[in-house]
């Protein structure tokens, strides 16, 4: 009597043990499939948007966004790049606390337009990044990034330029 209980105990503890390593192997498992496949499926859960021709808006420190041209791409997200908007100068202050940032960006065509805030000044500045290919193949430049700190300059070449401009005044 004794002993099938010890062995009615033992298999059950083994069973037990291999039920819940199995859980364990496929809860394992299904989040490797699911955070490896999110690069691909959904790059917005790692925080990079996609705007076209290499060109990504990226959620950075403490939920504040970048624009960069993107250097580390696995999958359909960015993990980095070169800074286009903020340059580095705007985006930190002299003491090194950050200070620009990316509000909104929206492709529109061959542009890219772009507004940002400061955290220092309450003051948006608006960007129209040009998305042409020969640009994009040829690599962003300063020259193709445009800085308007009026909203009406702004909308003004916006109109010029045919792009629709989506950003409240």
């Amino acid at each position: 009597m004794k002993k099938d209980v010890l062995r009615f105990g033992l298999r059950f503890i083994k069973t037990a043990f291999l039920v819940v390593s199995l859980c364990l192997i496929v809860g394992i498992l299904i989040f490797a499939i699911f955070f490896f496949s999110s690069e691909w499926l959904c790059p917005e859960f790692h925080g990079s948007y996609h705007l076209g021709h290499g060109i990504y808006m990226m959620e950075w420190e403490d939920g504040d966004r970048i624009i960069v041209k993107g250097t580390n791409v696995r999958g359909n997200t960015c993990y980095g790049g070169l800074l286009l908007v903020p340059t580095y100068e705007s985006q930190y202050d002299s003491l090194g606390r950050r200070q620009e940032y990316v509000k909104d960006a929206r492709p529109d065509g061959e542009y890219i337009i772009v507004k940002t805030g400061n955290h220092q000044t309450n003051i948006s500045k608006y960007y129209i990044i040009s998305n042409k290919s020969d640009v994009i193949t040829n690599g962003v430049t300063t020259d193709n990034i445009i800085c308007f700190t009026d909203s009406v300059k702004f909308q003004k070449k916006c109109d010029s330029l045919n792009i629709n401009n989506v950003f409240e005044r």
